[in-house]
């Protein structure tokens, strides 16, 4: 009786080391497909960041804001004789 417990307890340590050697290998390949997914959306998130950017940039320029207050706000640069300058 004794002698045929060894074989049955190794036979049942090599079907678990298999099972949790397959457990692992899938694991890594789950984490490394969402590991790919993260690295599409930070790609993704970087351009959106760019394109933000490069807008803030463009909606910044002095020239566009000049054109919108003109426009939109209907202002206009003062007179040269209505500019008044104070000395220090």
């Amino acid at each position: 009786m004794k002698g045929s417990t060894f074989p049955l307890l190794l036979l049942l340590a090599c079907v678990a080391a298999g099972v949790g050697s397959v457990y692992a290998k899938h694991e890594s390949r789950r984490l490394f497909m969402q590991l790919q997914a993260l690295d599409v959306e930070r790609d993704q998130q970087l351009a959106e960041w760019s394109r933000l950017q490069l807008e803030e940039s463009t909606w910044a320029d002095t020239a566009l804001v000049d054109q919108a207050a003109r426009e939109r706000l209907g202002l206009a640069a003062p007179a040269r004789d209505s500019i008044v300058y104070v000395q220090p």
